[in-house]
């Protein structure tokens, strides 16, 4: 017997059939949204008695189905606030979401009034064949009896009219392309035995229609609502003749409500059966029963099966019934009507909620009924496929005669299509969707990945048993996360933003699901949500789809495709290889070059370094993925090559990439090999890339996306923000030494050109364009986001391409051709001039949200509020108010969280920034020292430098305004000249000492340690000293460790510092003796007199004393076979910080708590600068 699992075209026809909704209602403007009770999407039940519907299992059922769309608890309210935050936030989005897989809509428009409710037009946005229109017929006559009380007509002549007029509707409308039918519900208003109203005398009825026009116009009873069950029927017999003696070619269908309704329905007048003498009269119309005529299914059943113009509609009874009710609708059906004369329905109305539950359920219902039938031998596939085609397409696209843009696969291609394929293409987001997309796959361990602020990717492992025994209770899967996992660092360490309390729920996105990275592996991308379920912007997967749902509002769509440049190194056969020679380039790679035929020469060897030995598992391994290849070849660099991957939607795209590169890292591990996308590996050969390439759609046919004033306007918005948009695609400090002009890695200029490879963005064709500045240590969610936002912000503010389209080398550039082609702006010349940038640009900071932008600034040091802090630390001395802020340092091996001065209070980020923009110096020093890769190792740094960027000059005016007794110049007890004591600045170095034959830091002498500083020491040191201005004092140092003091204390109105003279004293230098025998500056400009001796003594000491330096680590490599190693990179901040001790009532010593900023291999050694 054959399994609903094993059956791949049955499966993929039911997951991927669009389906034509042949009866639905309009959906509601966003003013009326909280006027009708959401409750209303599974039940008939009104005013009190809605809310028992809490206990149906419809509504049950429902609640489950919704909370898994919306990532949030499974319960009521949790639903219900998601919903209203998705009303507020991405309306038409989420209403696209809620309306995925469905062709096209037909609406009776007839429910309820125009201010309440959109045109049926307006929900061609959501579909993807436009909707049409069905008239019912008893909204239509009201409108016409309405019309004429208002005359002064009466009797028969009333009547004629009123009758001459409605045939007359009756007629346009069937000559209307956009209508394709008519709704009766008479089942309402009298019930359906109606056809005995021929033999009612006519004059019976203009009585009727007199008493209906005398109440309206005395006022008593203004005409709302037509019921009058004689007149009714004969609006429905009127329209029935038109439709049957008008229409020469097609006859429009004619819909009837029968069974489940309201309660002011007569529920034994609505069973279908008492339409049987209306069929037999009008053989030639087309009745189609809606809702099943349940419970009366069967009598519908018989009649579909008995008269060929009958049809029955399964509508409302997907979502408002039980699952087992809706099974046996089905079953009840199927006992006796052909499958040709059935149709499906939402009777979505109000709600697009509605939509997305009844959609999701049939699936899984016919599921369960076809995949029983196919088992027990009624049916084979091949027919079931038929089957779930016609009810949910063929049928309904016959009957109405509708143009529809989709076709359907055969069975033959249904049969061929990967279940990767059809996991990708199904809309379905229950727990029983993702059981069967994971049963087809068969793995044991199902890997939740989320790609993190560092672009690192991690991951869950977990028991395919246990994915099973959660979904099979009908439970989201969701792993609880700790929410300082989106403010990791590579080693693992915290920014200091977030803590270690609290926790996200990571859920699966099962349309992400995929073969692989390995063998018996499948694997999925996760969405961090609150646990409320509410959406966690900071999470990179959701700021990027919340980007593209705010595309698709302003009616613009995407395709995305990725090339990805990767290295392979092999494994170094040398077991006494240290860590940064445990790879090395392959050996194989003897002519390597572009594109070269020798670079694939060995594939398929099995010889030690041939990298063919793995591509056959790679190329496979993303087949099997269902990641389509467009190709691949070797690129320059030694043991390079390129994958190019087929366009897919954005977000999809995104996903793919992700996916692919663990596949490619896998698959080549196994082969014994290291898969590295550093973007610059070789100094001398070319860098690795990861460009992108990107197409303009129009997600609503708002847009003409081939005509250039549209996508002219979304790369042009690109360019505007371009400088910005940098430090998303170039996100690494290694990205820069990609960076270069002349090298087809798209230079260093803000341009563009026409199939020119030295541009950033390069024009294809239309709107098909390349952007080369994104490397493979970007993370893609992010980095797409700010592209995507940016563009489409350009089309939304119709953004003019102020840049001409550069024809050479943008760096070849003339200055007169460069002025001409509006090519002035360079892009930042390394990560924290990005990060500014992008720090300034509050335009593009709004578009993508300030939470992941303030994220992404602390992951890479920059603190939200107070950016290049470090740069500004004798100025932040000097602020009246202190306060502690954080920093944080992004490095290879080490992490040190530190505590610093805040700005001054009246100086916002954006001041301190412009301060800063330009600094007037920027040094490289190198550093002697210690190696900070290796804990307490004392082997020599070599190769190791230092930056240290200084601004002289910042203007006193409009940056602090401190209170004029604090600045006032006065004489001190010795007759000088001085300040007030509370701006003083108090620099106090620590030195500890260790053992001889390691040498000395920062001046120390000779170390009474018998070995290397002990943790208890360094620990004790750190949280220990109280230092003031005068005498140094340390509480509780431990006896093993010595220690040695430098202090100085200078008045900062005279200047905050300035040293130019070298240093060439170790004694006045200690606290910067790693910089020594370089010019340095500190923050600020010596405001004193330039010849001044004492004032130039005070501005170096008070150099000494600076509190925070912002110093960039950087190595350049060793040389190994000619090429370049990198070794550790890090950025580290040198910061004190300071807690005031209350004595006598004023703050006046400060209490040392910092940290040394170093990686752990220079805890021991701890240097503080202390400011008061």
């Amino acid at each position: 017997m054959a399994s609903i699992h094993n059956l791949r075209a049955l499966d993929a026809a039911i997951k991927t059939t669009p389906i034509i909704d042949n009866h639905a209602h309009p959906l509601l403007k966003p003013a009326y949204l909280s006027k009708f009770p959401l409750l209303s999407i599974t039940t008939e039940a009104h005013g009190v008695a809605i809310e028992d519907s809490r206990l149906s299992l419809a509504h049950i059922r429902a609640t489950k189905q919704l909370a898994e769309i919306l990532d949030c608890e499974e319960t009521w309210e949790a639903v219900v606030s998601s919903v209203e935050r998705k009303r507020v936030e991405t309306p038409d989005a989420w209403t696209k979401r809620c309306l995925e897989g469905i062709e096209t809509i037909l609406i009776d428009d007839g429910l309820d009034g125009v201010e309440k409710v959109e045109s049926y037009s307006w929900h061609d946005a959501f579909t993807k064949s436009k909707c049409k229109r069905i008239v019912r017929i008893e909204a239509l006559a009201e409108d016409i009896i309405r019309r004429h009380c208002d005359s002064s007509e009466s009797g028969e002549l009333l009547s004629k009219r009123i009758f001459d007029d409605f045939g007359r509707e009756i007629q346009r409308s069937i000559a209307d392309p956009d209508v394709v039918g008519f709704k009766s519900i008479v089942c309402y208003r009298g019930g359906l035995d109606f056809s005995h109203v021929r033999e009612i005398d006519p004059s019976e009825l203009c009585k009727h229609i007199d008493e209906i026009a005398n109440l309206h116009r005395s006022g008593k009873a203004p005409f709302e609502r037509l019921q009058y069950p004689r007149l009714n029927g004969l609006f429905v017999y009127i329209a029935a003749d038109q439709i049957r003696d008008k229409s020469t070619f097609y006859k429009k269908p004619i819909q009837f409500h029968t069974g489940l309704g309201d309660n002011d329905i007569t529920l034994t007048k609505s069973s279908p059966s008492h339409l049987q003498k209306f069929i037999s009269e009008y053989p030639t119309v087309p009745i189609v029963i809606l809702h099943a005529g349940y419970p009366w299914t069967r009598e519908a059943a018989y009649l579909a099966m008995a008269y060929p113009n009958v049809y029955v509609d399964t509508g409302e009874v997907f979502p408002c019934l039980s699952r087992q009710g809706q099974e046996g609708v089905v079953k009840q059906i199927l006992e006796l009507c052909p499958w040709s004369k059935v149709l499906w329905s939402t009777d979505g109305h109000w709600f697009p909620e509605m939509y997305a539950i009844a959609t999701i359920q049939v699936r899984s219902v016919l599921k369960t009924v076809l995949g029983e039938l196919v088992k027990t031998g009624q049916l084979n596939e091949k027919q079931a496929v038929q089957l779930v085609q016609d009810i949910l397409f063929n049928n309904s696209k016959k009957l109405y005669r509708l143009e529809v843009e989709s076709s359907l696969p055969s069975f033959a291609e249904l049969t061929q299509m990967r279940p990767q394929a059809v996991a990708a293409s199904s809309n379905t987001h229950s727990a029983d969707s993702a059981l069967e997309k994971l049963r087809c796959l068969d793995a044991k361990w199902l890997r939740i990945y989320w790609h993190d602020y560092t672009s690192s990717a991690r991951c869950r492992l977990i028991p395919m048993k246990e994915v099973y025994k959660k979904l099979e209770r009908g439970k989201p899967l969701a792993v609880s996360i700790t929410k300082a996992s989106l403010g990791l660092l590579q080693t693992d360490a915290l920014i200091p933003e977030v803590t270690a309390t609290g926790s996200y729920n990571l859920h699966a996105v099962w349309d992400t699901l995929k073969a692989g990275p390995t063998s018996g592996h499948v694997s999925c991308h996760g969405e961090f949500r609150e646990l409320d379920g509410a959406e966690e912007i900071l999470c990179p997967r959701t700021l990027l789809r919340k980007t593209l749902e705010k595309a698709a509002s302003h009616g613009l769509d995407f395709l995305l495709g990725f090339e990805i440049e990767f290295v392979v190194l092999e494994r170094n056969p040398d077991t006494a290889a240290g860590p940064a020679d445990r790879y090395r380039a392959l050996r194989s790679s003897d002519g390597h070059a572009w594109s070269t035929a020798r670079a694939v020469a060995d594939w398929g060897a099995t010889g030690p370094g041939t990298f063919g030995t793995a591509v056959d598992e790679i190329l496979g391994g993303l087949d099997a993925a269902g990641i389509e290849v467009e190709q691949f070849h070797p690129e320059s660099a030694p043991g390079q090559f390129e994958l190019v991957l087929g366009a897919l939607p954005a977000l999809e795209a995104c996903d793919a990439l992700l996916h692919t590169r663990q596949i490619l890292e896998a698959a080549a591990a196994r082969h014994g090999f290291r898969v590295t996308m550093h973007p610059k590996p070789f100094a001398a050969a070319g860098g690795s890339a990861s460009h992108v390439h990107m197409s303009l759609l129009s997600a609503d046919g708002r847009y003409d996306t081939s005509k250039p004033e549209v996508y002219e306007g979304f790369y042009a918005g690109i360019l505007r923000h371009f400088r910005a948009i940098i430090a998303f695609t170039y996100a690494s400090p290694a990205s820069y030494e990609r960076m270069g002009d002349s090298l087809w890695a798209g230079g260093r200029w803000v341009t563009w050109g026409t199939q020119n490879k030295e541009t950033p963005l390069r024009k294809c064709e239309g709107s098909h364009w390349e952007l080369k500045v994104l490397d493979g240590l970007a993370n893609p969610y992010l980095a797409m986001a700010a592209i995507l936002a940016a563009g489409t912000d350009g089309v939304v503010t119709k953004a003019p391409l102020t840049w001409g389209d550069c024809p050479i080398d943008p760096a070849k550039l003339t200055e007169e051709q460069r002025r001409k082609l509006g090519a002035s702006e360079m892009f930042p010349a390394n990560l924290m001039e990005a990060l500014e940038a992008l720090w300034a640009d509050k335009e593009l900071c709004q578009l993508l949200s300030p939470s992941p932008i303030a994220r992404r600034h602390h992951d890479l040091h920059i603190p939200s509020k107070w950016p290049r802090i470090g740069q500004n630390a004798s100025l932040a001395a000097a602020a009246a108010e202190r306060d502690v802020s954080h920093l944080t340092l992004r490095q290879s091996t080490g992490i040190a969280s530190i505590s610093g001065h805040s700005a001054p209070e009246k100086v916002d980020a954006n001041r301190w920034l412009a301060l800063m923009a330009n600094p007037d110096k920027t040094g490289v020093y190198p550093v002697p020292g210690f190696d900070v890769s290796q804990r307490y190792s004392g082997e020599p740094m070599d190769g190791w430098t230092a930056t240290l960027t200084v601004k002289r000059n910042i203007p006193g005016e409009g940056v602090i305004h401190p209170p004029t007794e604090l600045v006032q110049v006065q004489l001190d007890e010795e007759g000088e000249f001085g300040t007030h004591d509370s701006w003083d600045v108090c620099a106090s170095t620590i030195t500890l000492d260790r053992q001889e034959d390691r040498g000395r830091l920062h001046g120390g002498e000779d170390g009474s340690c018998g070995g290397l500083l002990s943790e208890n020491c360094v620990r004790r040191t750190e949280e220990a000293p109280a230092i003031g201005c005068g005498a140094p004092r340390l509480d509780r140092l431990p006896a093993e460790c010595s220690s040695n003091f430098t202090t100085a204390t200078n008045p900062t109105a005279y200047g905050y510092s300035r040293w130019e003279e070298e240093i060439a004293d170790e004694d006045e230098a200690r606290n910067v003796n790693w910089l020594r025998g370089r010019k340095m500056r500190s923050m600020a400009s010596d405001s004193a007199q330039a010849d001044s001796d004492r004032m130039q003594e005070m501005a170096r000491r008070t150099a000494n004393a600076t509190g925070m330096l912002l110093v960039r680590w950087a190595c350049n490599g060793e040389r190994i076979d000619e090429r370049v190693t990198p070794r550790l990179r890090s950025q580290l901040v040198m910061t004190g910080g300071l807690e005031f001790e209350e004595r006598n009532g004023r703050r006046d010593r400060p209490r040392f708590f910092s940290r040394c900023p170093f990686a752990d291999g220079f805890r021991n050694h701890l240097t503080s600068l202390l400011l008061l």
